[in-house]
């Protein structure tokens, strides 16, 4: 038989052989959500109009790489469990063409057994690896680039048109007025692009001569303008300023507030009686103050 330290011993022996005794693991859970697939299969899917008010079991997000596809995910509104609404697929088609990663984006609902697939299918815009440039001598597309375009970034192909309209104006400005601005997106064996931008300046126009012509008339008529609109501040100046010395004038009582019509001139006949009574007065007068002899 074996003893208490014969035991003992042989446990001993097991452990030192096996390793120390691991509990068994329980499974894994098996998921339930409805897998996304690779890509779209045209004959199962077709746009969401008719599947609005079904509920969602499931959204992805199809083209991306895993980069672009979870911040894509962060964005959607729409959410799994959720009735498909036509607001919010809209919102989700402009966010996600807002986050400036992608050219094209489309909405698809794919019914399945297990519920409604979501799809959103975008079209992933390269990135931007290098930058060169040819004939920018003055450094004037160097400069807009660096403020606007910057490498390992999404290609906007919108925003390379608008920097090459700016470096011609820039130039145009600057005397070249015949300057072509050219650039091209160059693929590059990783997917990604070089952006080529050439910038042919041209000649630099110079001012050989300058004349005018037909700007005497123009100049006098502009004079003469220039002459009547003085003369009409002065008249308004001078007008001003009798208002304002009729109005000090009432106001001091010295002016009547209106003006007083001019006696009548009485007729020649009476003008000449009214002297002949008062010559006559006027002797009957002298007659009186005279001393009688």
């Amino acid at each position: 038989m074996w003893g208490r330290a014969g035991l003992v011993s042989a446990c001993l022996g097991l452990l030192a052989c096996h390793g120390p005794l691991i509990p068994p693991r329980a499974p894994p859970p098996v998921s339930t959500q409805l897998p996304c697939p690779e890509a779209l299969a045209a004959a199962e899917a077709a746009p969401p109009d008719g599947l609005f008010g079904t509920t969602v079991a499931r959204v992805c997000v199809l083209g991306v790489s895993l980069e672009s596809r979870a911040s894509a995910e962060r964005s959607l509104q729409v959410q799994e469990g959720e009735p498909l609404e036509p607001t919010r697929v809209r919102e989700d088609l402009a966010l996600l063409y807002g986050l400036g990663r992608f050219d094209d984006v489309a909405a698809y609902g794919q019914a399945t057994a297990g519920g409604l697939l979501l799809l959103y299918v975008v079209r992933e815009r390269p990135r931007l690896r290098e930058i060169v440039f040819a004939g920018d001598d003055r450094g004037v597309a160097a400069k807009l680039v660096a403020n606007s375009l910057s490498p390992d970034a999404p290609l906007d192909i919108r925003r390379v048109h608008a920097i090459t309209r700016l470096v011609r104006e820039e130039h145009v400005n600057q005397g070249y007025g015949e300057c072509r601005v050219e650039h091209a997106a160059l693929a590059l064996p990783t997917g990604d692009v070089r952006l080529r931008i050439t910038v042919d300046a041209g000649p630099l126009w110079r001012v050989a001569a300058v004349n005018f012509r037909g700007q005497g008339k123009a100049m006098e008529a502009e004079a003469a303008a220039q002459d009547a609109r003085r003369k009409k501040r002065e008249e308004d100046r001078i007008a001003a300023i009798e208002a304002e010395h009729v109005a000090a004038e009432i106001a001091a009582g010295r002016m009547p507030t209106a003006p007083t019509a001019p006696a009548e001139e009485p007729p020649a006949e009476e003008e000449e009686a009214s002297e002949a009574a008062g010559d006559a007065a006027g002797a009957a007068e002298a007659d009186e103050g005279e001393p009688a002899s």
